[in-house]
């Protein structure tokens, strides 16, 4: 997984690109709005479930 964070006053984001368990490439993009550190907390758990995902579409 290969991510960069940004952030403003209470804006976050999250944005990345990454291989997950079947091998196929993800790219993705989060983006919080004052959720402060609770935002960045499930962004980082989001990306996480998709490295693992595995799922098809």
């Amino acid at each position: 997984m290969r991510a960069k964070t940004g952030s403003l006053t209470a804006i976050n984001s999250l944005v990345g690109v990454l291989t997950d368990r079947s091998g196929r490439v993800l790219t993705f993009a989060f983006i919080s709005n004052e959720a402060g550190p609770n935002g960045r907390n499930a962004m980082d758990a989001l990306a996480t479930k998709l490295w693992f995902c595995g799922c098809t579409t």
